[in-house]
């Protein structure tokens, strides 16, 4: 693998390793870190389509930026993100960023904030569009209140995608160890 020269601002071509012989300078995968998004134990990607839903704002919110900022990498976050917030926007313009294939990136992120608002005989074009989603775009669904409809769950599931609940989950032994991989992540030690 080519070393990274911080001072020409890039990865370098290696060295040749015989008269015949090239290597072609590769960059490493990024890592991603999903666990603290509420993925099971050892489930290190999250693939597909996914809904991130919650109680607690402040939670919800920390694990979907921590998503886009996996999905977007060292991408242009201007030319891969598509974000829809408050209440001025209707679910076919996020179904619409989602269809649209991506210009000058590889991959597109289409996030949409307060899917909840939305009425479940509403999301028949986001079901729609999960029937058949295209694989260049990383759709984000933020479900902050209220139960989420069946039909959007189980289209998700036939997406390939998942539900993620961030923050601790129910139980004594699961609230204590939620807490305490969440000061390991800061490297606060109590």
């Amino acid at each position: 693998m080519a070393p990274c020269n911080p001072d020409s601002g890039g990865w370098e071509q290696p060295q040749s390793l015989g008269e015949d012989e090239d290597v072609p300078a590769q960059r490493p995968p990024a890592a991603v870190d999903t666990a603290p998004l509420g993925a099971p134990p050892g489930d290190t990607a999250v693939n597909g389509p996914v809904l991130v839903r919650g109680d607690d704002e402040v939670i919800v919110r920390d694990a979907v930026l921590r998503l886009v900022d996996e999905r977007v990498g060292d991408g242009d976050r201007a030319l891969m993100l598509a974000e829809f917030s408050g209440e001025d926007w209707e679910l076919a313009q996020l179904v619409d960023a989602a269809q649209t294939l991506p210009f000058l990136t590889e991959r597109r992120v289409v996030l949409g904030w307060a899917i909840h608002r939305f009425k479940a005989a509403e999301l028949a074009p986001l079901l729609a569009y999960l029937a058949d989603p295209l694989d260049s775009t990383d759709l984000i669904l933020v479900f902050e209140e209220g139960r989420v409809p069946k039909a959007l769950t189980d289209a998700l599931t036939r997406a390939g995608g998942r539900v993620l609940t961030p923050g601790p989950q129910s139980g004594r032994g699961a609230k204590r160890e939620w807490i305490e991989e969440q000061l390991a992540r800061t490297g606060l030690r109590l």
